[in-house]
């Protein structure tokens, strides 16, 4: 039998649709818990994210093409994004080319109807079919006459048929995310359910459809917008089973969460499940103290100081369910142990170097070659293999250059300098491919979109403007900062613009429509550098009120706000892994920091000058940072 899934995620539309930030990581998430061996047991799961209408159709036709289809396989649709329904009220899944008319109407072909879906489905002959709809209605522009309700009444007329189960998220009218959640809400509990095991009410280790289902209404009852999930089947869905649940990771569940799931179980199941409960409590811990002791033998062979926690940790799993909470140790050292393996303090001979102060650093994306520019108005290419001069630009600019970086191709260099314009160079021979001019102040930043499409600059004419890196057209101005545009970052996923100034806020911007998302404040002077974690979930920003504040991406929550510094902080770097964010300041120093609890890890004083840039290899091991002096130094 093969499980096979297909994920599919829209957050960009056209004209008429809100943006829907969070599906990338909707798409992970779901990925994460169906390919994993111990949970979903998916053999193949695909993600497609931004689909056109083709693409769409042709991704679903091949999930269920009945050439290559068996009766027992397990085939899973899931959908994160919006939804909507036309005056004839057909169910479309949305496309990024969906667009309204100014009606307000879904332009039809640019989405694609469920009948299709429903006919493709059809002739397919696996008998489990699951159909995840986490998606909401969209308000921007509403249709006269139409309830906000559309995943209810005749969705099942519209998708469903024998053997197939159709979950979707509710009747909410804006895609909820719960404030600590990463994800939409819907998706964080059906997560949850599979990953945590906690889901499987009959504790028969397997989590079916209906059970998964049940989960996560209970667990939405009194959140916001209240939404209903719903089930839509024309028969029972106790058979079809989506994961298994490790004993492991129920018990540690309903260890650390005795009271909330005591009541969610009893609900479920009746009465009688409290004494239920206590008679397996015992097998429960039996099962879990074998396997985590297993696990903890094997960190304790790798991590030998793990056995002061030994006697205490393994007792607790005796104590009576729920007396005491229990974290698995495996989670145990990590926080603490972060970035012992990477300090970076080990210098080599500083053989790297300008004239004057260096504004800027910037790594290939293989690693080999490190761009810097800064007063002296050259650009300088370094071999990394030899710490070797490959190649200087002199007189790039007729003003100093602040900004440097190299396009994810890794055949450009682009630069930015108080002459107000932007420059594209060929890496290979040094050569000009073409100016960029449009700012009428210095150009203090640059970045290069990962899809390698788009430049974006910022300035201190006050706009950030958006630019085709291809051909150096124009395409968007963003207006909105007060005062100087000093720091820019693009989020890993290439829709979001990040941008801080010296008008002491931080802005989020869509990169590819330029509305303004959010803005965000706390620094109570100019912000001199901004950084993205590399799973786009966090905001680094600091500057010269020498502090460091990271945010949460999507709710804009002020997550930490890191002090050690004694002035202002120039730039701002996360290690590839995302564990480390790296801070270079006017105080001579570097400093290493566990973004995630926001403890300093390590303070580097390789510099007698002032640091004005930062930059960490793709790989994670080299630090590169530059100061005042002109000097260059490599950390590994």
């Amino acid at each position: 039998m093969a499980r096979v899934a297909l994920l599919i995620g829209v957050s960009d539309y056209g004209p008429g649709f809100n943006w829907l930030p969070g599906v990338g990581k909707d798409l992970i998430a779901m990925q994460r818990v169906l390919e994993h061996p111990d949970l979903g047991g998916f053999t193949q799961v695909e993600i497609l994210k931004n689909p056109d209408p083709l693409a769409m159709q042709v991704a679903i036709a091949t999930l269920f093409h009945p050439q290559t289809r068996q009766p027992d396989d397990l085939l899973l649709l899931y959908y994160s994004g919006h939804c909507v329904r036309d005056r004839r009220n057909i169910f479309y899944f949305p496309t990024r080319l969906s667009c309204k008319n100014p009606k307000g109407e879904l332009v039809s072909p640019t989405a694609v109807p469920a009948h299709l879906v429903k006919n493709i489905m059809n002739d397919c002959p696996a008998r489990q079919q699951v159909v995840i709809l986490d998606c909401c209605t969209d308000n921007s522009t509403p249709l006269d006459g139409l309830t906000q309700n559309y995943l209810t009444g005749d969705l099942q007329q519209q998708l469903g048929g024998v053997g197939r189960v159709v979950l979707t998220a509710g009747t909410t009218a804006t895609k909820s995310f719960h404030k600590g959640f990463d994800l939409s809400t819907y998706t964080h509990y059906l997560v949850e359910g599979i990953e945590t095991g906690a889901a499987d009410l009959d504790r028969d280790r397997m989590i079916s459809v209906e059970e998964i289902h049940r989960y996560i209404s209970m667990k939405l009852i009194g959140t916001a917008n209240n939404p209903e999930p719903t089930l839509h089947t024309l028969e029972d869905p106790q058979q079809i089973y989506l994961a298994k649940a490790a004993i492991k990771r129920t018990a540690l569940w309903w260890l650390e969460n005795a009271t909330q799931n005591t009541a969610i179980a009893a609900n479920s199941k009746g009465a009688d499940w409290e004494t239920d409960r206590q008679s397996t409590v015992a097998v429960l811990n039996n099962e879990v103290q074998e396997t985590v002791v297993a696990d903890y033998n094997i960190q304790r062979q790798k991590k030998p100081w793990l056995g002061v926690f030994s006697i205490a940790a393994l007792a607790v799993l005796g104590i009576a369910y729920g007396a005491t909470r229990w974290q698995d140790l495996r989670q145990l050292p990590m926080s603490e142990t972060i970035a012992a393996d990477t300090t970076y303090s080990h210098q080599i001979p500083t053989v790297l170097e300008h004239v004057n102060t260096v504004w800027s650093l910037a790594f290939s994306p293989d690693g080999q070659i490190l761009a810097s520019g800064g007063n002296d108005r050259a650009i300088k290419l370094w071999d990394l293999k030899t710490g070797e001069l490959m190649r200087a630009i002199s007189d790039a600019h007729a003003g100093a250059i602040w900004s440097v970086a190299i396009d994810p191709g890794g055949d450009k260099v682009i630069s930015s300098s108080s002459d107000r314009t932007i420059k594209v160079w060929d890496l290979s021979t040094g050569r000009p491919i073409r100016t960029l001019r449009g700012h009428t102040d210095t150009v203090r930043v640059v970045a290069v979109s990962p899809d390698d499409k788009h430049i974006v600059s910022g300035s201190s004419d006050r706009t950030i403007k958006v630019w085709d890196l291809s051909t150096g057209v124009l395409l968007r101005t963003l207006k909105g900062h007060t005062d100087t545009v000093r720091a820019l970052a693009i989020s890993p996923n290439g829709y979001t613009i990040v941008s801080g100034g010296a008008d002491n806020v931080v802005r989020v911007w869509n990169l590819n429509t330029g509305q303004l998302l959010s803005t965000l404040q706390g620094h109570t002077s100019r912000i001199i550098a901004i950084a993205m974690s590399p799973d786009g979930n966090t905001i680094a920003s600091g500057g010269n009120d020498n502090t460091i504040r990271l945010w949460n991406l999507q709710t804009g929550d002020l997550l930490h706000t890191l002090t050690g510094h004694s002035d202002h902080i120039n730039s701002l770097a996360f290690r590839s892994d995302g564990e480390v964010l790296i801070s270079g300041a006017e105080d001579h120093l570097i400093k290493l920091w566990n973004p995630r609890s926001g403890k300093l890890l390590n303070t580097l004083t390789n510099h007698d000058a002032d640091v004005y840039a930062i930059a960490v290899s793709p790989d994670g091991k080299t630090l590169a940072s530059a100061d005042k002096g002109g000097e260059i130094k490599l950390g590994q």
